[in-house]
């Protein structure tokens, strides 16, 4: 799982439901590397497309609940200080200044380092 997989996954779990080019503008990167990144991680089972019941053109993405459970479990993302509001990647509060996204690479780092085969 790539680092702009974990950043995808964690703004889906913390906004909801967005769409393809709103995650592009959010993660920095081109609609066409978020459409091929949403392929991957839903054959993988970590989000799904569904329609947007507002409007019946546009698609959205959300991140399923089993898959934000895997990554939390593999992540140990879970951090003392986060209160348990329900989310796998609950912000941390306290006087932890680094950001989310910043916290979820050095995990995945460290996560590389220990099984290579996860990266």
């Amino acid at each position: 799982m790539a680092q702009t997989d974990l950043l995808c996954l964690h703004a889906l779990d913390r906004a909801g439901a967005s769409t393809a080019g709103a995650l592009s503008s959010q993660l920095g990167r081109t609609t066409g590397a978020v459409t091929h990144m949403i392929d991957r991680l839903e054959k993988a089972g970590y989000v799904r497309r569904k329609p947007d019941p507002q409007d019946r053109r546009r698609v959205l993405v959300e991140a399923s609940a089993s898959g934000l459970e895997r990554i939390a479990s593999l992540y140990g993302y879970r951090c003392p200080q986060s209160p348990d509001d329900g989310h796998p990647f609950s912000q941390p509060t306290g006087d932890d200044p680094e950001l989310p996204s910043e916290q979820l690479r050095r995990r995945h780092r460290r996560v590389r380092t220990l099984d290579p085969a996860a990266g």
